[in-house]
């Protein structure tokens, strides 16, 4: 994916990776960098005008994955939208997870292989059956030595 754009003002631009500039990247005013792992990246842009070369700008491209964001409720009336719940981010930030989901008796109604919740998202059945509109407490184990679980509630609607 080409997910990063960066643009300079300028003629005659010439984009490198590296702070020797041997490795050049692109020319011309915009450079879409391919990198999207977590980290910073440093890119240099310089300006060349009659046979000279400006000394490099540098430019830090800075990618940050953001803790997942738990949504409090989904619709799996099989509408094609929102029918399962999806925790975006979950398995890129706590690569060990398991996600738990539980009735209001406290019964488990759904438990993720650990680190891939998003090969099987909860759909709001047990054993095949399409649970009732209701709300379910879920416990999200990140399983990584220092996080802490994540706790709270999930609502089925249909609608």
């Amino acid at each position: 994916d080409s997910l990063n754009p960066m643009t300079a003002t300028g003629v005659n631009l010439t984009w490198y990776d590296d702070i020797a500039l041997s490795n050049v990247v692109a020319t011309g005013t915009t450079y879409t960098s391919s990198i999207t792992t977590e980290g910073t990246q440093y890119y240099y842009v310089t300006q060349s005008e009659n046979g000279c070369e400006s000394p490099e700008s540098a430019i830090a491209l800075i990618i940050q994955v953001c803790d997942p964001t738990v949504p409090t409720a989904f619709t799996p009336n099989g509408d094609g939208a929102h029918d399962d719940w999806e925790i975006p981010n979950l398995d890129v930030v706590f690569p060990n997870n398991i996600v738990r989901v539980y009735n209001r008796w406290g019964n488990l109604v759904f438990e993720s292989n650990q680190g891939d919740y998003d090969g099987n998202r909860w759909d709001g059945t047990y054993n095949g059956d399409l649970l009732p509109v209701g709300s379910y407490y879920y416990i999200i184990e990140p399983n990584d030595g220092k996080s802490e679980a994540k706790t709270g509630t999930v609502s089925i609607i249909l609608d």
